[in-house]
């Protein structure tokens, strides 16, 4: 009885918000790639953000801001696509 006891109180303590969290966090943390993924993904938005300062500046337009925003999204994707591509071909000539 006491065995089932103990068990019972380890199924909830693996249920609490912590744990479950933790839990969460220890399999992205081990997820193979997602260093490089991010990195891909930051410099994509990076170069989107900067892509829509050009053209938009500090433009009052609504419809420069609305265009801003497509250009970046665009710009985005474009990069964050390319990005694998770049580092494959840069790791072969090593």
């Amino acid at each position: 009885m006491a065995e089932l006891k103990n068990s019972a109180i380890g199924i909830v303590e693996s249920f609490t918000p912590s744990h479950m969290i933790k839990s969460v966090l220890t399999d992205v943390a081990h997820t193979p790639g997602l260093r490089t993924t991010a990195i891909n993904t930051a410099i994509g938005i990076g170069a989107g953000f900067v892509g829509k300062k050009m053209f938009v500046g500090n433009s009052g337009s609504i419809f420069k801001k609305i265009t801003g925003s497509a250009i970046q999204f665009i710009i985005a994707n474009w990069v964050r696509k390319k990005m694998p591509g770049k580092q494959i071909n840069h790791i072969e000539h090593q």
